[in-house]
């Protein structure tokens, strides 16, 4: 139970570090009196739609027979890490000021869905196929229900502290990295593909 609660945490950190920059650029150039529930509302569309999706093809995936071929999945992550290290972040959404309301929730999801498809598909797609009980994926979703939460909290309150903004800022490609490559190593390992390649 607690192994599968920091698995899910971990992956949904690993993809949400940098999002939270993204968070707080909706509130800075929101005009919308109620910017924080409507872009709350769009967020939480936008990570039913990426999660949705991922728990789909985990699903799909495993029906794979042999338990360590889900192992190579870890090579999204994985590849997502050297990606961070070598390449960097791409440049962030310009955010409508205009934007207010049900129009603001669906232009949050919207972006949610298209700057996060390929990493959070990437990180929980091999999460879910690596599952063996149905337990484990109720555990997990309640996970990033929880960790939704939080991660929108934290937005709030770094929204108000601009030299923290500035750390994650110039800070948080490296630690998105780490995780990625961890996570990566960690699903390979834990369904036992590299002890399977290791022996022959």
């Amino acid at each position: 139970m607690v192994h599968t609660i920091l698995s899910a945490a971990t992956a949904y950190l690993s993809t949400n570090i940098d999002y939270l920059v993204l968070l707080m650029a909706f509130f800075a150039q929101s005009q919308s009196r109620h910017k924080f529930w409507d872009v709350f509302l769009g967020d939480i569309i936008g990570s039913i739609v990426l999660v949705g999706g991922s728990l789909t093809l985990g699903i799909i995936l495993h029906v794979i027979p042999e338990e360590w071929i889900h192992g190579f999945l870890g090579i999204i992550p994985f590849y997502f890490g050297c990606k961070l290290i070598f390449q960097g972040l791409g440049e962030d959404e310009q955010v409508q000021t205009n934007f207010s309301g049900w129009q603001l929730s669906r232009y949050v999801a919207f972006i949610t869905i298209t700057s996060c498809s390929a990493d959070n598909v990437g990180i929980y797609t091999p999460l879910f196929a690596s599952m063996q009980v149905t337990n484990e994926v109720y555990l997990t979703l309640l996970t990033f229900v929880v960790m939704l939460i939080l991660i929108f909290l934290t937005a709030i309150i770094l929204f108000h502290i601009p030299m923290i903004t500035s750390i994650i800022e110039k800070y948080g490609r490296w630690v998105s990295a780490i995780i990625y490559l961890g996570l990566g190593s960690y699903i390979m390992y834990e369904s036992g593909t590299i002890i399977h390649l290791l022996a022959h």
